[in-house]
C-alpha cells in the first residue's frame, strides 16, 4: 500500500492533519506513506514516525517545475491520495496521481480531482476533525483531535539550556503579539494592557517572536511598565527548538499562528485572539479563545489567563471558551 498525503502552506495547518496521519499510520501499519507539503510545513514532519517519507515542494514553483511534478507523482503510482488542503495546487496533484482512490473536500472546480468527495456541513468545526473526515471511511475517528509534533533530543537539550540561560520558572508565560499576516495583528496597547496585567501578576514574559519579527514586539514591549520582567533578547531558536521551550512555559497567551499550534502540542494551556479568521476553526478542546470582531477586551483576555494559570497550578482543565 502506498499512500501520499497533502497538505501545503503553512504550519498550523500542516499540524492540523497530524491527528489523521496517526490514525493513517495504525490503519495501514505497513504501508508506504508519504507526506507532500512547502518547506515551512515540513518542519511539523521532520521528525514524526507515522511518515516514511516527507516530501518538500517549492511555496511557488516554476511552470515547468510544477509540470515535473506532476509527472513524478503520476510515476510514484500511489494507491490512495488524500488531498488534506483542497486548493486549485493540491487538486491538480491529487488528479495527476491517478490513485485508484483519491480523497478531498467538496470544493467547488475541485471535485474533478477526487473519486470520494467529503462534504463540510459545519463551517465552525475544529479543522483537526475537519482533517479526520478524510479518512472516517478508512476506519479514522473524527474525535481523535490530539495534534503533534515530535522533536529530538538535541532541540530538548537547547531547550533545557535556553531555559536556563534566561531564567525560566513556573512563573514563565509566552507571549506572542506579532503575526506574518497584517490582518491579524492588534493595536500594541492591547498586549501592553494584558503583559502588565500578568506581571502585576507574577509572572514573566517570554516575547515568541519569528525571524524579523522583533521590532514589532518592540512595540508592545517598550509599552510595558515594568518591561524588566520580560524575555525579549534572546538568540532565535529554530522550529523544533521553540516547541520545545514552549514546554518549559506556564501558558501561552497571543495571537493565533503556528507557534500558538506548537504550544498546544507542548500540552501548554493557550488563551488565544483572532482576528480576521474563524476561532473555533483553530482552538482545540481545553483552551481559550477570543474573536476580536466580537469586541473581545484586554480584561477577558486577562481574567482568561488567569483562570487557566490558576488551573494548571491546581492540576485541572480549563474549557474550551
Amino acid at each position: 500500500m502506498r499512500i501520499l498525503c497533502i497538505q501545503l502552506r503553512q504550519m498550523g495547518d500542516v499540524m492540523m492533519t497530524t491527528c489523521a496521519l496517526r490514525q493513517l499510520r495504525t490503519i495501514y501499519a505497513q504501508a508506504e506513506i508519504v507526506f507532500m507539503s512547502e518547506p515551512l510545513g515540513a518542519n511539523v514532519y521532520q521528525n514524526n514516525p507515522n511518515v516514511s517519507r516527507l516530501w518538500i515542494i517549492p511555496r511557488k514553483p516554476s511552470i515547468w517545475a510544477f509540470a515535473t511534478l506532476l509527472r513524478r507523482v503520476y510515476r510514484e503510482r500511489f494507491d490512495l491520495v488524500i488531498d488534506f488542503f483542497g486548493n486549485p495546487k493540491s487538486a491538480q496533484i491529487t488528479f495527476a496521481s491517478r490513485a485508484k482512490e483519491r480523497v478531498g473536500f467538496d470544493f467547488r472546480f475541485r471535485r474533478y480531482a477526487y473519486t470520494r468527495r467529503v462534504v463540510l456541513e459545519d463551517k465552525g468545526e475544529y479543522a483537526a476533525r475537519s482533517k479526520n473526515r478524510l479518512i472516517a471511511h478508512l476506519g479514522g475517528r473524527l474525535d481523535d483531535t490530539q495534534i503533534e509534533f515530535f522533536t529530538d533530543e538535541k532541540a530538548r537539550r537547547y531547550a533545557r539550556e535556553f531555559s536556563d540561560r534566561y531564567g525560566f520558572d513556573d512563573k514563565t508565560i509566552a507571549f506572542c503579539v506579532v503575526s506574518r499576516r497584517s490582518y491579524k495583528m492588534l493595536d500594541p496597547t492591547f498586549f501592553a494592557e494584558v503583559g502588565d496585567a500578568l506581571i502585576a501578576a507574577g509572572y514573566k514574559l517570554f516575547f515568541v517572536y519569528g525571524p524579523s519579527e522583533k521590532p514589532l514586539a518592540e512595540t508592545v514591549f517598550k509599552r510595558l511598565e515594568r518591561p524588566q520582567n520580560a524575555i525579549i533578547d534572546y538568540d532565535m531558536p529554530n522550529v523544533q527548538e521553540l516547541k520545545a521551550i514552549l514546554e518549559f512555559c506556564a501558558l501561552y497567551v497571543g495571537v493565533d499562528g503556528g507557534s500558538k499550534h506548537l504550544s498546544v502540542t507542548a500540552k501548554t494551556p493557550t488563551v488565544a485572539i483572532f482576528n480576521g479568521v474563524r476561532a473555533e476553526n483553530w482552538t482545540a478542546k481545553g483552551h481559550s479563545a477570543f474573536q476580536i470582531e466580537n469586541g473581545a477586551t484586554p480584561k477577558e483576555v486577562i481574567e482568561a489567563c488567569l483562570l487557566q494559570l490558576r488551573k494548571k497550578e491546581g492540576g485541572g482543565n480549563a474549557d474550551r471558551s
